[in-house]
C-alpha cells in the first residue's frame, strides 16, 4: 500500500507517511482520543513512497504490557482510494447533466439556498436566469437528436463563456437551462449580462454541414 519495503519502513516513525494535507489538530485530537480510549478508527490521508496521497481506513489500538503499562500502538490500514474516488464520481454524476457536465437542477438548488442564506447575511442580491431555445423540437425533429445535442452542448459553452466565475450555469433539462448570479449589486448588473448572454447565443452554429440560428 505504501510503497515502501520492510527494510525501509521498519524502524521509522510513521510520520514519514504523511501527506501533509491533514491538520494538526485532526492527529491532535486523534491522540486524545486513543489516550483516552485506548482506539482510534476512521479515514486519513497518507502519501506513498513514490509522492501519490491516497485515502486509507486507519484503526489504531493500544497495547499493554502485563503491568498494564502502554508498550505498542497498533495500526490497521487498507487502502480505500479507490472507492472514495467511485464514491465522488457517482456524486458528480448525480449532481451533473450528461451531455453538457452542467450541474443539473438538484446541484443548482443546494447551490441557490446556500446564496440566498449568504445574500442574506451581506445584504446582496441573487438573480436566476431561466433561457430555453427557440424552434429546438423542429431541430430535433428534421435534423436528429444527434444535431440537437451538438447544439445543446455549443449553447452550454457560450453560456459559459459570458458568465462569472462566482456564477453557476445549470442545464434543467431538454432544451432549458438556468443562470443563477451571486454578488448582484442592483438590476442593472442582470440586464447587463442578459445582454452578454444572449449576444453570445445568438450567434449562428454550423453543426454538420447546418447552419443553425
Amino acid at each position: 500500500i505504501t510503497g515502501y519495503s520492510a527494510a525501509e519502513a521498519i524502524g521509522k516513525n510513521p510520520r514519514m507517511l504523511h501527506s501533509g494535507l491533514t491538520g494538526k489538530a485532526f492527529y491532535e485530537k486523534m491522540w486524545q482520543c486513543i489516550n483516552q480510549t485506548g482506539r482510534w478508527q476512521g479515514e486519513i490521508t497518507d502519501r506513498r513512497k513514490n509522492g501519490e496521497s491516497y485515502v486509507e481506513w486507519l484503526s489504531i489500538s493500544t497495547m499493554k504490557d502485563k503491568k498494564g503499562k502502554l508498550s505498542h500502538h497498533i495500526a490497521v490500514i487498507s487502502d480505500i482510494s479507490e472507492r472514495k474516488a467511485a464514491e465522488e464520481h457517482m456524486a458528480y454524476i448525480a449532481q451533473h447533466d450528461f451531455l453538457t457536465d452542467l450541474p443539473n437542477r438538484m446541484l443548482l438548488h443546494d447551490r441557490l439556498t446556500q446564496a440566498i442564506a449568504h445574500a442574506g447575511r451581506e445584504q446582496r442580491k441573487v438573480a436566476v436566469m431561466f433561457l430555453d431555445l427557440d424552434r429546438f423540437k423542429v431541430i430535433n425533429d428534421t435534423l436528429g437528436h444527434l444535431v440537437g445535442d451538438k447544439l445543446l452542448k455549443i449553447v452550454a459553452d457560450r453560456i459559459g463563456s459570458v458568465a462569472r466565475a462566482s456564477d453557476t450555469v445549470s442545464r434543467l433539462g431538454g432544451d432549458e437551462f438556468a443562470i443563477m448570479l451571486t454578488h448582484i449589486a442592483d438590476a442593472n448588473d442582470i440586464a447587463t449580462i442578459a445582454v452578454k448572454l444572449l449576444t453570445a447565443i445568438a450567434g449562428p452554429c454550423e453543426i454538420d454541414g447546418n447552419e443553425i440560428e
